[in-house]
């Protein structure tokens, strides 16, 4: 919040105008960062199993995941055409029955 605490008269404008306090500004701070964060890290669980291409089902929901998480700073569209690019590689992906 020290960005914020620079500029002088930002608590007293945005209180003002939107009626918003620290707390709130911290508050959607703090949600804001831990969806992106768990969007990261289904993206990530994505990756490795589109990787080494195991785990088809799971990587696709993983992806789907990060897709709607990411929705909140718009790159959840990105998320959904690679999601369609997982769905179409099914045979790529080595059966989960099968011995590695």
């Amino acid at each position: 919040m020290g960005i914020f605490d620079s500029t002088p008269d930002f608590w007293n404008i945005m209180e003002d105008t939107y009626g918003y306090t620290r707390d709130d500004i911290a508050y959607s701070l703090f949600v804001t960062g831990a969806v992106i964060a768990a969007s990261g890290a289904f993206a990530a669980v994505t990756a490795v199993l589109s990787m080494t291409k195991k785990f088809h089902f799971v990587a696709l929901i993983a992806c789907i995941i990060s897709s709607l998480l990411g929705l909140i700073i718009l790159v959840g569209a990105i998320g959904f055409i690679v999601a369609y690019f997982i769905y179409k590689a099914k045979d790529e992906f080595k059966s989960n029955n099968q011995k590695i």
